[in-house]
Formats: C-alpha cells, sequence, structure tokens
C-alpha cells in the first residue's frame, strides 16, 4: 500500500499487528457451544498460534511466531479443514475465527516481506474463507458494535496486504477496486492523516474525502497515482523482499528452514546458522578459525 508519503512502505501498520480487539489472547472453546462437540484434533495448534501473536504484539520479533502460524495454517488446509469449518460456522465460537484471521494475515506478512508472494495469497484465500464465516457469526450474534468494528479492521487488514502483493506482481488493474474499499475503510472510521494509507490520495489527487467521490473516483486516477509513487527510485527496495524476513540456510548442509526462527545461531560469532547439534558440532573444525566475535557476536566461544 502507499503511505501518506506516497511510497509503498515494507511494513505497513495493520500487517505489523495483525489483530483487532482481543484477538491475540488465546480463547478457550466454550464448553457449552454447539460446536464444543466439532473439537478439532489440531486445536492446541491454533491455541499456540494466537500465543505467539500475542508475543509478536509486545517484541515485534516475528521469528517467534512463524513455525506456530505454519503449523495451523496447515492443519487449516489439512485432515482437520472440516472441522475447524464448522467450528467457525457456529455463532458461539466467533472469537476463535477472530484470531484465526489475525494469524493467517500476520503469516500472509511474514511471506509477503520475504518475496513468497504466491504462498502468501493461498494464505490470504485462506483468510478470506474464515473472514466469510466470522462474518456470519457476528450477523448471528446480533451485530454488536465492538465485534462489527473488530470484524471491519480484519478485513480492512486482509484487503491491505492483498493490495500490497498486487502492486509487487503488478497486476494493476486490480487495485483500483481494493483502493476505492480500503479509503472508504478509513474514511468510515475517522483515521487520521498519518493512520492513513489510502484515503489520503483523494486530495492529492484534487479531490474531497468523501463517500461520493471515492466510489466514484475513475480507476484512471488511481492508477495515476499508483504510477506517480512507483516512479520514486526509493520503492524498488520497498517492494523487494525484506532482508530480516529471509530463511536461513545451515552452513554446513546447505539446508533452508521450514520457518523463520528455527535455525539457531552460532553462539559464538551470532552470524550463521546451523540445522542442529549435528552438523554445528561437525562442521565446528571448519569454522572456528573464523567463529569471532566481530561477526556478529560479542564474547567467543564453540557454538
Amino acid at each position: 500500500a502507499l503511505s501518506s508519503a506516497g511510497t509503498p512502505s515494507s511494513t505497513m501498520p495493520g500487517e505489523e499487528a495483525n489483530t483487532a480487539g482481543d484477538s491475540t489472547k488465546p480463547a478457550p472453546l466454550a464448553a457449552s457451544a454447539p460446536g464444543a462437540s466439532l473439537f478439532p484434533e489440531s486445536f492446541a495448534l491454533k491455541q499456540q498460534a494466537a500465543l505467539q501473536l500475542t508475543l509478536l504484539g509486545r517484541s515485534s520479533k516475528w521469528s517467534h511466531g512463524e513455525p506456530a502460524y505454519r503449523a495451523y495454517y496447515e492443519a487449516l488446509r489439512g485432515k482437520d479443514k472440516e472441522a475447524w469449518q464448522q467450528l467457525f460456522d457456529q455463532p458461539a465460537n466467533e472469537h476463535h475465527a477472530e484470531q484465526t484471521c489475525g494469524i493467517l494475515g500476520t503469516l500472509a506478512t511474514v511471506l509477503r516481506q520475504r518475496g513468497s508472494l504466491g504462498e502468501a495469497e493461498e494464505v490470504l484465500t485462506l483468510e478470506a474463507d474464515v473472514l466469510a464465516r466470522y462474518k456470519r457469526a457476528v450477523e448471528a450474534n446480533g451485530n454488536a458494535p465492538a465485534a462489527v468494528r473488530c470484524y471491519d479492521s480484519l478485513e480492512y487488514k486482509y484487503r491491505h496486504i492483498l493490495y500490497n502483493v498486487y502492486v509487487q506482481t503488478r497486476r494493476f488493474a486490480l487495485c483500483p477496486a481494493l483502493f476505492r474499499l480500503l479509503a472508504a475503510h478509513e474514511l468510515k472510521y475517522g483515521m487520521s492523516f498519518e493512520e492513513q494509507e489510502y484515503l489520503f490520495a483523494l486530495e492529492y489527487l484534487g479531490r474531497r474525502p468523501t463517500a461520493r467521490n471515492i466510489r466514484e473516483l475513475p480507476d484512471a486516477d488511481i492508477l495515476k497515482f499508483l504510477a506517480t509513487a512507483l516512479s520514486d527510485p526509493s520503492v524498488a527496495t520497498v517492494l523487494g523482499p525484506q532482508p530480516a524476513m529471509q530463511l536461513h540456510h545451515c552452513r554446513r548442509c546447505d539446508a533452508v528452514e521450514p520457518a523463520l526462527g528455527l535455525f539457531k545461531l552460532c553462539g559464538g560469532c551470532k552470524a550463521v546458522h546451523y540445522c542442529g547439534p549435528d552438523c554445528q558440532r561437525i562442521d565446528w573444525k571448519t569454522h572456528k578459525p573464523n567463529c569471532a566475535p566481530g561477526a556478529g557476536g560479542s564474547k567467543k566461544k564453540k557454538a
């Protein structure tokens, strides 16, 4: 998306903390809820992922959560898929759908910033399905204002990430429709100029930020605005893969970690990673001469 400075930002406000309401608090399945008998075997994976989302909100260290997010994502589309769908369809389990949207949105953000755009879009496709079930649960529970706002916030973040994917994959024709929806959300909730990612563009285009002007904003104007932002040389860096999100390779066997943070740093130089103690031990004789604190750590010691 575009920041109010007119350029896409690598880490979006809606992506950094892809949560809403109390979605970061792991919630038990209500014993009296209609969905209690549909308890998926992989339910613990969802609770672990929700806990990691809480840690992300406190520390902003993405590596804390990706393994848990991935494990839950695989369960959602694996053998427990039908059980999870049935659970989300029970209004009493609304909170679990809410948490799941936050988890999937955060995983999609990690993948987007890594440059794994196809995989990010697959995660977003699953999130769209959960969002639809979450919306039905909110409606069935009477459209409580707090729940509606929470749903709207998660839907905004989902669209925000998808818009970024479209920009990065240069599918610009898909951007205007999303742009209008995102700007409309910012208008509806009175987001400040500093918070806006889309609505500020109307003033740039010489239009007042009204609901009607958003609806009637021509595709050509939106694409013109986007092209102006993308002409900034610094945007290429922002749109490219972010170094902090790249998966690590084992120094000895060159295996790639399946999720960020699974491979451990050498305890001496803090500069190389290993897939496990065996590779670390076997490689020590080769690595020892180069295991210097200046490479990224402090006190020199055996890995």
